[in-house]
This record gives C-alpha cells, structure tokens and sequence, in this order.
C-alpha cells in the first residue's frame, strides 16, 4: 500500500486549523498545501495564488506593516545570511465579500531560494483569535513598527505634568547564533518562545512585551519612574543569567544585553525612541554583552552629531582654503647639547586668525574616519621641508587610522621613494596603543617605512602593556617615555617606572626620548636620570614659525599652502 503524504500532511493542517503555504518573492508565487479556502474563509476561486492578488484582499489598515516585516526580514537575511533563515510571525487580517474579517497569523521562516538566491517564505497560515477588532494583538505587540506606534501613542496621551517617568527597552539575546549552529532553527523558536514566557511572568503585566524582530524584544513601561530603570534591568539580566532555560536538549543559558531609552518629550516620535534604545543595546554588545546601556535624548544625540559633522567640515574648509599650519616643537639631546629634530603638530587656523591647537578638531576627524586625510597632509608638509631646508631632521604623527590604512602608505612610497636624501631625515611617529591593536600589521608598516629610509618612534611608549617581544618584533628605532611620567618625575614611583623603561630601552639599543619635561629642573633629572633627549616646555613651545632659521630670515614664517 501506498501512502499519499501530500494527502495526509493537508489533512494534518486541517485538524491543527492551519494551512501549509511557500511564498515566492522573485515571481510572486504562492503555492497553497491543505485546504486555504477553508482556513482562509474564502470561496475556492477568491483563493489568491500571487502575491498580488493577497494584497488585495488584506485589510489595508494591516498590509503595510505586514509588508514592511516581511521587507525588514528579507533586507536582514540578505545581509546577515542567516544559515537557517529569520522566523516569521506576522498577524493580519483579511476582508470577506460580507464585510467581515477573517483574523489570521503568519507564521514561517523565510530563507533564500536555493536556485534563485531569492527570498522564499515557507510555513503555515492559522486563525488567530488573539487579535482585537483593529488588528493588534490582545495583550502583545510584534514588530518593531507596533512597538513606535505604541510609544507614539504613550507619548501623545502623556499629561505635560508628568516627567521623569516611562521607559523603552530593547532586550536582545547574547550569542544565538551560537545556538543556531549547534542546535538548529526550530531549537531557538522553542528557546525565545520560552524567553517570552520569563519575561511575562517576571514582569506581570507592568509592561508591554513584543518580538521587535528575531531575537530582540521591546518592553514598554508606562510609568516606570527614570531613577528605578537601572535597578529593573539588573534584575532582568539577573533572571536569565541566574537560571538556565529547560529544553529537550537540556538547560540552556541565556545571555541577555538591554539598551534603555527614557521617555522625555511628548514631541519625540516613538520611532525617535525605539531608534535610541537599539543604538543602546548595540553599544551593550560592544562592551562585551550582559550589560544594560541607556541612550542620551535623541536631541543630544543630534546635537553631537551636528557638531561632529561641522568640525569635519570646517578641516576640510581649512585644507581647501590654505588654513592648515605645522608647528615644530624641538626635542633637545642632552649628550650633545643640541636640538635634534622638531617634531611637526598640525594646527588649524579659524576664519578670525586664531590658531586652534589639534586636540580641538582630531577627535572629531577620528570619529568621522577622515585622519588620513590629515595624515597625508602632514606628511606632505614634511617633506616639502625637509627638501627645502637639508639641514633639519623633522618628526610626524600618523593616526591608529592611518596606520592600517594602505591608502596612506601608498602616499608615504609614492613620496619617499627614490629618495634617501629626505626619508633619512623623515621620523614617523605612531602610538603604543595604535602598534598594539594590531602588532604583526604595525610591524609590516615599520618594514615598509624603515626600507624606505625612515626611523620610526613609538610615541606614549609607557602608557600600555607593550612586551619585550612585541617592542623586538617592531623594531622601532626610538621610544617617547609618555609625559604622566615625566610631568611628576619628582614621584619615586615614577622614577622607578621611567628608570624600567630606560633599562628595556638601552638593553635593545634604542634612543630615549622623555616627552612633557616642564622645567629646567625636570630636564636636569631626566638627563641626569640617562635619559638621552627631552622634549617639552623647558626645551621649547610649539611654535608656527621655522624656529631652526634666523628671527628676520625671509622664510621663517609659513605661507598659505
């Protein structure tokens, strides 16, 4: 005897009141198993078979946050290429030729088409008694749009009185992707649906839950008060960490990272709030997880962009308009008793003439990611000097940025190579931080720049965790002990340190400089101490002027670039 499963799977989905279905987004296709007409509660022939013919049948208050899921899921697959696809589950509802509604729920997985490449949604269609007459979900929200919309309406019906209460948060799963890997996807649906269930029991109805979207879920509080939200997440974090999830698979722990947004102004749209929350909780899994973060008002947040984006601006004005200034601060050997080098500091001068020293706009440049901009600049300033006046030796600073980016290193080649006369006298500088970060990459760029017939310089050299081998595999050719050492070389525990890194400094052969020496005194010590060159105050100011020439020679102030 011969089974017929097609037969007896659509029998199964009668008897559960669902109806099997696989979407097809490159065509629009959809290809019904079981009996659609009767779950759906349409004649035979209104049964749609596209896409297109389904939304003209579905409740126009619904299709487009239904539409809008299903595009988020689809946009979220193709650019997380989800192994095993996102789960849906989406409600809706559809209108009878009688004007009645048939309340129904989605729920599938989408996955890519194993031909096309294109989204497939596969699954069940049920009847969903849950939802009330306008379509919500009795008790529940689900989609990150529901979640805007409530919190839109909270907002808008909230007295003017009332302050510092109410709050948003987006709660996300630690590591399910993990989970995926070793268990599968129906493994997780069982796990977040049993995640769902803690978070309702533990909150008792003091919050609205829904899925925003896979494994993240938002909680609005009403009335939360602002100063209570800390409290609350660490028991939210603690109910999960503390007990595992039961499974068939066994106890299964669950990482949680929340990000928090407070309710302020009645003008902030609901979409404004759930944007800040999500931008918390990705800052919470920045910081290693199982953390609560709260986001700043939207308005701060704003506000700091704006001024991030003007001070970019305002360098990029500068470079284009000539305003861009090098100031040289020289660095003094104490064996010989004369100036060494001059390190180059960038400065920028404003349309009023003031001169801005660089800690005002780099942080902003970092951030923006434009200091190879900047780099490049200075390198090219520096050796457009060191080829005009032979007699000097001249140090630049390149970024953390910078330093891994080939861009700028191709810029250093196409400048230095072929000419010895100026690397040889060219000092590149990068921070013990930015080397760390990366130590094999650094070292592949000290290669490149030594080969061409630079010296290198670890500058703050002190102010991290840098090993023998770490120092050995970089070769530099200088370390600048960092200035907290210097500035109180009267601490004994400062001269212990400093006496350390001199120690590793001599035993590699490599020259010393001590970087912030404010007085005379200080500099005595260091030398004194065997420090070999100084750098700071008591040696001489960053100055804009080429100190290394005459006071009345022609050239010694800059011109425009």
């Amino acid at each position: 005897m011969i089974f017929d499963n097609s037969k007896l799977l659509e029998a199964v989905h009668a008897d559960l009141g669902q109806v099997a279905f696989v979407w097809r987004f490159a065509n629009g296709e959809i290809i019904w198993h079981g009996n659609p007409a009767g779950i759906l509660g349409l004649p035979h022939e209104d049964v749609p078979h596209t896409a297109s013919a389904l939304k003209l049948i579905i409740n126009p208050q619904d299709l487009p946050n239904l539409m809008t899921a299903l595009q988020d899921h689809a946009t979220r697959l193709d650019i997380e290429h989800h192994e095993h696809g996102m789960r849906v589950s989406e409600p809706f509802r559809l209108r009878m030729r009688d004007g009645t509604q048939q309340k129904l729920r989605i729920e599938g997985r989408l996955t890519s088409d194993a031909t096309t490449g294109a989204a497939l949604l596969s699954g069940v269609i049920l009847k969903d008694e849950t939802l009330d007459d306008a379509g919500h979900l009795a008790g529940v929200m689900s989609g990150r749009k529901a979640m805007a919309a409530a919190l839109e309406h909270l907002l808008l019906s909230r007295s003017a009185a009332v302050r510092n209460r109410g709050y948003f948060m987006a709660l996300g799963l630690d590591r399910v992707g993990l989970l995926n890997a070793a268990h599968g996807a129906s493994f997780v649906d069982t796990v977040l649906v049993e995640v769902e269930k803690r978070l309702n029991a533990f909150l008792d109805g003091k919050a609205s839950v829904g899925r925003m979207a896979g494994d993240v879920y938002g909680l609005v509080f009403e009335d939360l008060p602002h100063s209570q939200a800390d409290a609350l997440a660490a028991a939210l974090l603690q109910i999960f960490t503390s007990t595992p999830i039961l499974t068939l698979h066994g106890p299964v722990m669950i990482g949680l990272s929340i990000g928090g947004a407070a309710l302020h102004s009645p003008e902030e749209k609901g979409s404004d709030v759930v944007a800040r929350a999500e931008a918390a909780l990705g800052e919470a899994k920045s910081r290693g997880r199982g953390c609560f973060v709260v986001s700043s008002p939207l308005n701060e947040k704003r506000e700091r962009a704006r001024t991030l984006l003007e001070g970019g601006h305002s360098v990029y004005r500068a470079l284009e308009e000539g305003r861009m200034r090098m100031a040289y601060q020289p660095v003094m050997d104490m064996v010989a008793g004369k100036i060494a080098f001059f390190e180059s500091l960038i400065r920028m001068v404003d349309g009023d003439g003031k001169l801005i020293a660089a800690e005002k706009f780099v942080p902003s440049l970092e951030e923006l990611g434009m200091m190879r901009l900047l780099d490049i600049f200075v390198l090219n300033t520096a050796v457009r000097e060191l080829e005009q006046f032979p007699e000097i030796m001249l140090s630049v600073n390149v970024s953390n940025q910078s330093l891994v980016d080939a861009g700028w290193l191709r810029a250093a080649v196409s400048l230095l190579a072929d000419k010895q006369h100026i690397s040889s006298r060219l000092i590149v500088e990068i921070t013990e931080s930015s080397a760390m970060n990366d130590v094999h990459a650094a070292a592949r760029v000290v290669r490149t720049l030594k080969d061409l017939g630079c010296r290198i310089a670890l500058d703050d050299f002190g102010a991290g965790s840098t090993s023998f081998m770490q120092l050995k595999l970089l070769s530099v050719d200088i370390v600048k002990i960092d200035k907290a050492y210097i500035r109180d070389i009267h601490d004994p525990m400062n001269q212990l340190f400093v006496k350390s890194l001199l120690e590793l400094a001599n035993g590699m052969g490599l020259q010393t400089v001590a970087e912030g020496a404010e007085t005379k005194e200080e500099a005595a010590m260091l030398k004194m101490g065997g420090i070999s060159h100084v750098q700071g105050y008591a040696i001489g100011f960053p100055s804009i002027e080429r100190v290394w020439l005459p006071k009345n020679h022609e050239l010694r102030t800059q011109r425009s670039n």
